[in-house]
């Protein structure tokens, strides 16, 4: 491929970025290894159960990784729904599954097999800058916080932490890390071998567990065991929110999907389980999948089709935005949950109500942001140092601690604007290299579409809404990105699996 002399600088880069990349692998590793640890011991109850889950993944993984990765991804939202329902509660299957094949995985591959950590992209280097960033954000909070000999006897201890203590930052460092890994893996391992089929079939595990949590939820009325008590349908996860912003991405993959398949039973069956994710955003009350579906629509409206439905869109926004001021009030006391709570969208004086907490959290965000605007406060500290950067008039709600409800501007309160760049990054230069995939490759270009699309709509609602927060929605999400990032290589794939 060129040259057989390298240029020295490119060299140098690249010996770089090889350190770099071994550094955050390995780092990552051992504080897998401690989380391993912890959720082990934490959850003692279900040991033979979790030992049963630490085998088998673990001898997948040392058969075939994406097996293994594939297994595990497909199992998240199964998993999540089953504690959510009270079964198992405590049992940390998610956290420990990873862990296993994370463990087994990168010895497998470096010493085992004596391979490289995949080629070097662009991508791939922004992955391990960000994780770095992550690591070294964390190993900051440690470090201002308690001396060395303290830190060593709590790592020797297994001691853990809430979200109000600094030792919290592990946790947070891990569960951000985790969605970030498992991308890096998939890319690292599938380049080649995963088919398109494969990647098919986890969504529709997916969005057949996701169906019939939720189905049940709305039929039986069944109150997960971390029932909210307000409105809503969120089985198989843990709130209306997480929930709203992966199902409304579901439901982008499923319709972009159905309206290609040339299969008629395929195409409906799809478009079904489309129209079934669009109905349960809606039943969930989550405000933040309107600005996100709308958003969307807009751009599909502009792109692909002509004046007539740009006119239809624009009448149904000016429809909408005149039902702001003259919609019945009365609505407001409906007996019925899902209308009372959009009802607070249609009337300005509810919005603002419901909107005055996440303006009180973004305005401490953005304090903490001035503060340190290139290193951050440290992961995991926004929840814990956020009521010191209160407003100095904010009387009503002083002392209130939540997490910010925009996780763009979570992550620049605790690991600085960097931080957020490099992610956005990654990000963006995912779904562009998945955009310029479907003018090379049209067999693949409606499962792209549908991701793509899929994660700027999952991407819209962080901006009112914090879903990357749990662990089962960063392996969700993180899975959508690496679908994407390897979609084109994947014509080989396609072409083979018809």
């Amino acid at each position: 491929l060129g040259s057989p002399t390298q240029n020295p600088e490119a060299a140098k880069m690249e010996k770089f970025q090889s350190i770099l990349r071994n550094v955050v692998f390995i780092c990552f590793y051992f504080l897998t290894i401690r989380m391993f640890l912890i959720s082990i011991t934490q959850s003692s109850t279900f040991l033979f159960l979790q030992m049963a889950v630490v085998i088998f993944l673990s001898c997948l993984t040392a058969y075939r990784v994406t097996w293994a990765t594939c297994a595990f991804i497909s199992a998240v939202p199964m998993i999540s729904g089953i504690q959510m329902i009270g079964w198992l509660p405590g049992a940390k299957l998610i956290e420990i599954g990873f862990a296993s094949i994370f463990i087994v995985w990168l010895p497998k591959r470096i010493l085992c097999e004596q391979r490289q950590l995949g080629e070097s992209d662009y991508i791939d280097n922004l992955a391990d800058i960000f994780s770095f960033v992550v690591l070294l954000s964390m190993v900051f909070v440690l470090a201002s916080w308690a001396p060395v000999d303290f830190l060593i006897d709590c790592l020797w201890r297994l001691k853990v932490g809430n979200i109000n203590d600094p030792l919290f930052t592990f946790d947070a460092a891990w569960i951000i890390l985790q969605g970030i890994f498992l991308f890096r893996i998939f890319k690292i391992e599938s380049k080649v071998n995963l088919k398109y089929n494969t990647i098919v079939a986890v969504f529709l595990i997916h969005a057949i567990t996701i169906i019939g949590f939720s189905l049940s939820q709305w039929v039986f009325s069944i109150k997960p065991l971390y029932f909210q008590g307000l409105y809503g349908i969120y089985l198989p996860f843990s709130d209306i929110h997480s929930y709203a912003s992966y199902t409304l991405s579901l439901f982008f993959i499923f319709i972009f999907l159905g309206f290609k398949n040339k299969k008629y039973v395929i195409r409906y069956a799809n478009l079904l389980m489309a129209f079934l994710f669009l109905i349960f955003c809606i039943m969930t009350g989550s405000n933040s999948i309107i600005l996100s579906f709308f958003s969307i629509a807009l751009i599909l409206v502009f792109k692909y089709f002509n004046k007539k439905a740009v006119m239809l869109v624009g009448l149904i926004i000016s429809a909408f935005v005149l039902l702001l001021f003259y919609v019945p009030s009365h609505i407001d006391d409906s007996s019925v949950p899902i209308i009372k709570r959009y009802s607070r969208i249609l009337l300005l004086t509810k919005l603002k109500e419901t909107q005055m907490s996440r303006f009180i959290l973004w305005e401490r965000a953005w304090n903490m942001i001035k503060s340190y605007p290139l290193t951050g406060h440290g992961i995991g500290s926004y929840y814990r140092l956020s009521t010191f950067y209160q407003n100095p008039n904010e009387k009503q709600n002083s002392g209130w601690k939540e997490n910010t409800h925009n996780y763009f501007l979570q992550i620049a309160s605790e690991i600085g604007i960097i931080g957020l760049i490099l992610f956005l990054l990654i990000l963006i230069t995912t779904l562009y290299v998945g955009i310029m995939s479907m003018t090379k490759i049209e067999e693949n270009k409606s499962l792209v579409m549908g991701l793509v699309l899929g994660a700027i709509s999952y991407m819209i609602t962080m901006i009112t809404g914090h879903p990357l927060l749990l662990s089962n929605q960063q392996f969700c999400f993180w899975f959508i990105i690496a679908a994407i990032g390897i979609s084109s290589n994947m014509e080989y794939s396609i072409l083979n699996t018809k």
